[in-house]
């Protein structure tokens, strides 16, 4: 199939890129100009692992087209992807992309015979049925439905892993409102059929479970994150209390293994990025709309807010009391494995830390000097990015916050050569293979 790609955002390029891996023709299309030229030379827009490859790989085979043209991108296409943006303004989602590439379609596909309109945002339930598809509707009238098809396809992508998610789904989602429409989503992924089972339901269904997922295990985080915090006072590190209960058969499948889930329950200094602070705040004034209070979420979005505050404090009295004031702080971006630093606690945490009287250093493997200087206004003009890699230069402690390959090496060679003070602010290590360790939910210094 020929498609469109209406935006270039993360799930955007990447769901464009993988689709023209499998041999669809693929137009993308972003009103920002500067993101287009930048994509058109070929620099990199986003950071994914796998991403590069596919995308020449496809180029090459004629398969991906660039273009400042919108019409252009909708008229070489029987279906188009909206991938806009839909992020918060004072609490609340923003719709207006999503609403002004709604008026345009109106305009083209007035003009064209058939299409399937595709929303992959991330978009609160009864959005397509009480504000896009009127917007449709008034200019489309009995067009709608017989020849336009209106669909909705969430996405389910880790950023870090957005390729391999895309690749490997273990669900698709699908929201439809007539039969037809499942001709065109069973061709548009009938490469990925094999792996995984094609859900179909209503709309408004297709958009719940988006946000279902997301709140849940943001729900996951911030609930081990509140009792983490308990244990830490009563001496209890948290770390042993997962162990012991991962051993409960009902978390285990058939084949008696734990799901990835279990991860989302190791204590940390809370959770990031554009995804789960958007989806648990927007899920939240939804449900309030409904007449209906998220009381869990609405809590978990508060305790996720003080965590960054809370680690800070055990560091600031653990660091105090041995004396460490030259710090290195390794994870600069929310998670491992990109270059987002939308939501990053991990720049909470070094803004909190940096207030104070201490020599702070930060490093990440892939948010650079160079993006670190793009950004240096929302950090503390105290923090300094460590680029040499210069390993000469002592540390008195470390503070590593996100897990990659570069971070671990760093830190393994600090300690083990220096017996450099390591803390751990996401339990990412085995601390019994470490010297001087400390973590969230450890007493280092024992009442």
């Amino acid at each position: 199939m020929n498609i469109s790609i209406i935006g270039c955002g993360y799930v955007g390029i990447v769901t464009g890129v993988c689709l023209a891996d499998k041999g669809h023709k693929v137009y993308f299309f972003d009103k920002d100009r500067e993101k287009l030229k930048r994509f058109i030379a070929g620099e990199k827009i986003i950071f994914e692992k796998g991403l590069n490859q596919k995308f020449s790989s496809a180029k090459k085979k004629g398969k991906i087209f660039i273009t400042k043209d919108l019409y252009e991108a909708v008229n070489n296409s029987d279906a188009s992807f909206i991938c806009v943006g839909t992020p918060l303004r004072n609490k609340k989602i923003n719709l207006n992309q999503i609403k002004s590439v709604t008026q345009d379609f109106t305009k083209i596909l007035h003009y064209k015979k058939k299409h399937a309109l595709i929303y992959k945002s991330t978009i609160p339930p009864k959005t397509i049925e009480n504000f896009c598809i009127p917007i449709l509707q008034k200019k489309l009238k009995k067009k709608l439905n017989d020849h336009i098809k209106i669909i909705s396809n969430p996405e389910f992508l880790r950023e870090g892993n957005a390729v391999y998610d895309f690749e490997n789904p273990d669900r698709i989602v699908v929201g439809i409102n007539n039969i037809s429409s499942k001709k065109i989503m069973n061709n548009i992924y009938s490469k990925y059929r094999k792996k995984a089972k094609i859900i179909y339901v209503d709309i408004k269904t297709s958009e719940f479970i988006k946000y279902f997922s997301n709140s849940f295990f943001s729900l996951l985080i911030s609930y081990s994150n509140e009792i983490s915090n308990l244990s830490q006072k009563l001496n209890i590190d948290f770390i042993d209390v997962l162990n012991a209960f991962k051993l409960d058969n009902r978390l285990k499948s058939k084949k008696k293994n734990l799901p990835d889930m279990i991860n989302y329950l190791k204590p940390g200094i809370g959770y990031g990025g554009s995804c789960f602070p958007k989806d648990v705040k927007t899920f939240v004034n939804f449900s309030k709309k409904q007449k209906n209070n998220l009381t869990i979420l609405e809590n978990v979005d508060k305790i996720n807010l003080n965590q960054p505050s809370k680690i800070a404090d055990h560091i600031l009295k653990e660091f105090k009391k041995k004396r460490l004031k030259k710090i290195l702080i390794l994870g600069i971006t929310f998670k491992e494995n990109t270059d987002d630093i939308r939501n990053s606690t991990s720049i909470k945490l070094m803004n909190i830390l940096a207030k104070y009287n201490f020599d702070v250093y930060a490093y990440d493997p892939i948010f650079s000097k160079k993006d670190f200087f793009k950004m240096k206004k929302i950090f503390n003009s105290k923090i300094k990015y460590w680029d040499k890699l210069n390993f000469k230069q002592k540390f008195d402690a470390i503070i590593i916050n996100n897990k990659s390959y570069q971070n671990i090496k760093i830190l393994k060679y600090y300690n083990q050569k220096f017996q450099t003070f390591i803390y751990d602010s996401r339990r990412i290590l085995d601390k019994k293979k470490f010297k001087n360790y400390s973590g969230v939910s450890i007493n280092y210094f024992k009442n």
